[in-house]
């Protein structure tokens, strides 16, 4: 099934993801060897679902919000990705991550002011 940009303007869809796990291959620290280098898990049984709307992932550097946002959306690699992601009631289709995207906020500085400055 590939999903097409005008289906997902005509029906509301959540996204929902199951038992999420994503290793990568450090690399070796040995400068001539072709062995892979230490594994490293970054998502861990991670689960969540998006209903349509606007939503935030918050938390410190290197939580892996990026690696989840990434994933979701069929960027990462898949080799290392384990678990499920459901479009509506069905899997991800391969031609997701070209109708797929997030936005990246930062902030800086203090935190909002309200009221009389």
């Amino acid at each position: 099934m590939e999903l097409e940009p005008s289906d997902s303007e005509a029906t509301p869809i959540s996204l929902t993801y199951h038992n999420l796990n994503y290793k990568v291959n450090l690399p070796n620290e040995k400068f001539f060897t072709c062995a892979k280098g230490p594994e490293k898990q970054i998502l861990h049984n991670v689960s969540g679902h998006f209903d349509i709307g606007i939503h935030a992932i918050m938390g410190p550097t290197g939580c892996g919000k990026t690696t989840i946002l990434d994933s979701l959306c069929g960027r990462k690699d898949p080799v290392g990705l384990t678990g499920t992601i459901l479009i509506g009631k069905t899997k991800q289709p391969k031609n997701f991550k070209q109708i797929c995207g997030y936005s990246a906020f930062k902030h800086f500085g203090s935190a909002p002011r309200f009221g009389h400055f």
